[in-house]
């Protein structure tokens, strides 16, 4: 198999940015974040927001993520948005979802943290797939 790394980096970036833009309106806007954080165990004071790192760490994964998903793409040849879309779910469903489910298993972490989390993570796959299989 040779990969083709020929994929539009200005597609990876919006991409990226789309991965923490959803990330805000996911956890901040709909307020998820109060719920991830309790059933983390943690209390913050209302109406704190993240440390900007976190944001940073975020654009940085979201940048790995889209970039990886690009090359898959254009490596199996995906093209329309029905293909995007079967791509961001197998990558959540083969990795993430999996990835996941074992560690809040083995953290003994309520299965509802893995629900709100995943939610989350197939959204961000298809949006980041959509936007680098369509705009090559």
């Amino acid at each position: 198999m040779t990969l083709d790394l020929g994929v539009n980096y200005l597609a990876v970036v919006v991409a990226g940015i789309a991965a923490v833009v959803v990330g805000f309106v996911y956890y901040g806007l709909t307020g998820f974040r109060v719920r991830w954080l309790a059933m983390v165990g943690k209390t913050v004071a209302p109406g704190s927001q993240p440390p900007p790192a976190s944001a940073l760490v975020g654009l940085a994964a979201g940048l790995v993520n889209a970039w990886g998903l690009a090359v898959l793409g254009r490596t199996v040849g995906a093209s329309t948005l029905t293909d995007a879309v079967v791509l961001g779910l197998l990558v959540w469903l083969s990795f993430m979802a999996t990835l996941s489910g074992a560690t809040v298993a083995f953290e003994e972490r309520p299965w509802g943290l893995w629900l709100l989390n995943n939610v989350h993570h197939v959204i961000i796959q298809v949006v980041m797939a959509a936007i680098v299989v369509l705009w090559r």
